[in-house]
């Protein structure tokens, strides 16, 4: 939004009042706190050593301190005491009488209060500045120019000199000025390098003081140059797909430009200018700039010919494409030779399950997967190579996989199981079965079955069954025959002392409702973890093992069968692990 001039003048004129000595004081006994300050006073850049000068701080324009100058060493220095009520939290604001002047001028310094602070010293003096009165414009330049603009101070003008073939009907000049002033043109408010003018006649700009007070009108003044320009080079050169600012080296006449990920160079349109009245070719096609495509997948050459037609000059145009650094963490695809159907990999969940065919040795797998572009895995910080690396999947295990950028990972649970086995299954149905033996079983149903043996197993319901023998099993319910609820003992050795062992406790198991975790002595066991997932991988609950007692509302895993408890130290790696059943 534009600031308009006359608004500028009126809102700063307060910088400056005409007073006699102001009579400031203050009475000590008022207040609780205080703080003390040594200062100097300058303005336009040079300390003011004129005697008889005053210092006033103010809170809110209520006087809080006031000091009279005093020569230290040839130097006009102040020492003011600041007094509050409050320890901290208040601004200080201040202004200074200068006396040869007889005038009072706001500070455009402030400080944060806080009581017996002591900011400066005579040594090094806080400098309090007196805003700026000074009205200059220290540069002034067209990109068109033939040489620096000739600046006048003293008649207050600026004579600047075009290439020949300039128009002056819409020009923007680039300038600056003095600390903290501002100029206008008829009454706008003009920004360097944004607004552009007519400069057919002469142009009044109005520069107004930091203070607000002091004004002076300059007069620019541009011609154009009847001598054709010998000027043959390339001033801006852009793509609409680049990065950033294209890079022109007029030393070895050459532009580097980036472009986005993805772009085609085949036929790019580049936008340029070039020095007034000159022209350019690519292999003598001639080139208007945002409008003639090139194919940039290797430099291509403009030749630029100078307004003069005798001068020309060959520019180089390198076009890169950005190479982006990935921050994905994703494993693509996952596959063993003894893999019965595809992996199935949850994106969500970061989990990876793969089915294995019957009867096959899951202590030593090699896996072969793809990642994200430029990602790496590791197992236990080992790295993982694709088809070449062999662990032991008879539990899951975490895959850590980080990113290109080398910052972003991701775990990724990767679970390879046989579900058919009956030996160390999960899930086993039998129907009409004489007889059978099942042995380490996670949950077995038997129907209508005459005699079965069955050993280690956690989870069995039996129908209308004539002969049950049962060893070392979790829970059993046989209907019309027993039932049986036992609970889940899990003993971790801990991997910070190797003799040292804690037991968690983890019942019912099975349960229908709540679960109970006992974390047993946690204290020995900083920053270990325990997790549940279902047997996809799906996390149902995860916490620190940093307190005594667990309850946990069974409701809440969505359904019901067999989930996995794992125990995790410090370092996420599984150190046990252990079934329970929902029901």
């Amino acid at each position: 939004m534009r600031k308009f001039f006359i608004t500028i003048i009126i809102n700063c004129f307060a910088l400056l009042i005409f007073a006699q000595d102001p009579g400031w004081t203050v009475n000590p006994s008022d207040y609780q706190f205080s703080a003390n300050l040594t200062g100097v006073i300058s303005q336009n850049g040079v300390f003011i050593n004129s005697t008889g000068n005053k210092l006033g701080a103010f809170v809110n324009g209520q006087l809080r301190g006031v000091a009279t100058s005093t020569n230290v060493i040839g130097q006009q220095m102040f020492f003011l005491t600041i007094y509050s009520n409050v320890s901290s939290g208040e601004t200080v604001s201040f202004k200074t009488y200068i006396a040869n002047e007889d005038s009072i001028y706001n500070i455009k310094d402030s400080i944060a209060y806080v009581k017996n602070s002591v900011y400066g010293s005579p040594q090094t003096p806080i400098e309090l500045k007196i805003p700026n009165n000074q009205t200059d414009f220290l540069t002034f330049s067209f990109s068109q120019q033939i040489s620096p603009a000739s600046i006048n101070a003293v008649n207050h003008t600026v004579n600047i000199e075009l290439v020949n073939g300039s128009s002056l009907s819409n020009l923007i000049a680039n300038f600056t000025l003095s600390e903290g002033a501002i100029c206008a043109i008829n009454s706008v408010e003009q920004a360097s390098g944004i607004d552009a003018n007519d400069f057919t006649n002469p142009v009044i700009y109005v520069v107004t003081a930091e203070d607000g007070i002091s004004i002076e009108n300059w007069t620019v003044n541009v011609s154009i140059s009847t001598l054709l320009s010998n000027e043959a080079n390339l001033l801006s050169f852009s793509f609409a797909e680049q990065t950033g600012l294209a890079i022109i080296d007029n030393g070895t006449q050459s532009v580097t430009v980036e472009v986005s990920n993805g772009t085609i160079l085949s036929n790019l349109v580049a936008s340029f200018t070039l020095s007034a009245g000159a022209t350019a070719t690519v292999n003598s096609a001639q080139q208007q700039s945002g409008i003639t495509a090139n194919d940039f997948s290797s430099p291509v050459t403009y030749t630029v010919l100078a307004q003069d037609l005798s001068t020309s000059k060959n520019w180089t145009v390198n076009v890169t494409v950005e190479s982006l650094v990935s921050n994905e963490t994703n494993i693509l695809t996952f596959s063993i030779t003894e893999q019965a159907l595809p992996a199935t990999i949850d994106n969500n969940a970061h989990v990876v399950t793969v089915e294995t065919v019957n009867a096959i040795n899951l202590s030593s797998l090699t896996p072969t997967f793809t990642l994200s572009s430029g990602a790496m895995a590791t197992v236990n910080e080992i790295s993982q190579l694709s088809g070449v690396t062999s662990n032991n999947f008879t539990y899951p295990l975490i895959y850590k996989v980080l990113a290109e950028d080398g910052n972003t990972s991701q775990n990724w649970i990767v679970h390879i199981y046989d579900p058919i086995l009956i030996t160390d299954t999960t899930f086993v149905t039998i129907n009409d079965t004489v007889t059978f033996n099942v042995t380490d079983t996670t949950f077995v149903t038997i129907n209508d079955t005459v005699t079965f043996s069955v050993t280690d197993t956690t989870f069995i319901i039996s129908y209308d069954t004539i002969t049950v023998t049962l060893n070392d099993t979790t829970f059993i319910t046989v209907y019309d025959s027993i039932s049986v609820t036992d609970t889940l003992i899990i003993d971790v050795i801990l991997s910070v002392n190797p003799l040292s062992q804690n037991t968690i406790k983890v019942y019912p198991n099975p349960a229908s409702d709540m679960i109970y975790i006992n974390s047993g002595n946690f204290g020995l066991m900083s920053n270990y973890s325990i997790k549940i997932t279902s047997l996809v991988g799906q996390i149902v609950f995860e916490s620190l093992l940093n307190q005594s007692d667990f309850v946990i509302d069974v409701n809440t895993f969505g359904q019901t069968g067999t989930y996995l408890v794992y125990i995790l130290d410090d370092a996420l790696n599984i150190v046990e692990q252990r079934k329970i059943i929902l029901f």
